[in-house]
């Protein structure tokens, strides 16, 4: 897995670009239907992309919320960017059919 790091542009600047991923799941989500999967060894780091809303839930199972959450226990909507590093699971889920979620994964 590549690091995702900071980097100098040809210009000499910093940039916050990150690279090309060379490890990436994708999940086709069915409604309100959980997956949940381990976080690949070495990982450090996710990207989250999808077609529509979806929730995360991080060793726990997601749901998406049908009433006010106010324990600190809901599934997180739409989350871009994490750390992995001291997370075992990742569990998805979305409230449309055919919802597809691709995870980066970087160092």
């Amino acid at each position: 897995m590549k690091a995702l790091t900071i980097r100098r542009s040809k210009n000499g600047e910093n940039t916050f670009a990150a690279p090309a991923p060379d490890f990436v799941n994708a999940y086709t989500l069915a409604a309100d239907t959980f997956v949940t999967f381990a976080v690949p060894e070495g990982a450090g780091t996710v990207m989250f992309s999808a077609l529509a809303d979806f929730y995360v839930a991080y060793d726990a199972n997601a749901s998406v919320p049908t009433t006010n959450v106010t324990n600190g226990s809901a599934s997180e909507l739409n989350p871009t960017v994490r750390s992995v590093t001291d997370l075992n699971a990742i569990s998805l889920i979305s409230p449309t059919n055919d919802n597809i979620v691709t995870l980066s994964f970087y160092a």
